[in-house]
């Protein structure tokens, strides 16, 4: 499975995200459940923080984006 998402990331040039990977791989007839099954849980505040990144056309070229967040945090 990780070849076939990594071959979508190459060919996309490594700007889909995972939404956009899932939905390649199901309209290739891939038996896709979830791309991340990870462990997002923390011990406590600042210990693991999640991120992503992300870059769409502007009025004056490329904007990026990055959000990051506290995996500790209460709200979903």
């Amino acid at each position: 499975m990780s070849g076939g998402i990594r071959q979508v990331h190459d060919e996309c040039g490594g700007i889909y995200g995972s939404p956009r990977v899932h939905a390649v791989l199901k309209r290739e007839g891939v038996q896709v459940s979830a791309l991340v099954q990870g462990d997002f849980a923390a011990n406590g505040p600042n210990r693991q923080l999640v991120s992503d990144l992300t870059v769409t056309p502007g009025g004056e070229g490329l904007l990026w984006l990055s959000v990051i967040r506290d995996a500790f945090g209460t709200c979903p």
